[in-house]
C-alpha cells in the first residue's frame, strides 16, 4: 500500500512508482495537479485503476507523474493491491458483510470501542 501525502511547489513534477496492478485515489488538497491529460482542483478526486492505469499519467510502465499548476498543489495519494472481497459500509463503519456491519454497530453501541484518546495513550506507552 501506498499513502502520500504530498506538496508540490508551483511548476514543480513528482513521479511515484506504481505497480500497475494497484488502484486508488489522489484527492487534491489544495491548487491543481495535472495527471496526464487530465487536471484535477482542489476538492477533487481522480481515480487509479489497474485497467485504466495507461490512461493516468503512467510513464515507462508504472510511474504515475504530478505536476503542479503554477500555484503548486496539496494532494493526497492513497493506493494499493485491490483486495477482491465485498466491501459495504454504513456510516462510519466498513465491513465485508452485512451480518459484520450489524456485529459492528451492536459493539459500538455496547461501548466496546476504544476511544481515540484511549487508542493514542496506548500507543505512547
Amino acid at each position: 500500500m501506498t499513502l502520500l501525502d504530498l506538496t508540490l511547489a508551483p511548476d514543480a513534477r513528482f513521479a511515484q512508482d506504481l505497480p500497475s496492478s494497484y488502484n486508488g485515489f489522489v484527492y487534491v488538497v489544495d491548487g491543481a495537479v495535472a495527471l496526464g491529460e487530465d487536471t484535477l482542483t482542489a476538492g477533487q478526486v481522480g481515480w487509479l485503476a489497474p485497467t485504466l492505469a495507461t490512461d493516468i499519467a503512467i510513464t515507462g510502465g508504472s510511474d504515475v507523474v504530478f505536476a503542479a499548476a503554477p500555484r503548486g498543489a496539496r494532494l493526497v495519494l492513497y493506493a494499493g493491491e485491490p483486495i477482491g472481497e465485498p466491501l459495504i459500509q454504513h456510516g462510519p463503519f466498513v465491513a465485508g458483510s452485512r451480518d459484520e456491519l450489524v456485529e459492528l454497530h451492536r459493539r459500538f453501541r455496547a461501548g466496546q470501542f476504544a476511544s481515540m484518546s484511549e487508542l493514542a495513550r496506548a500507543a505512547a506507552i
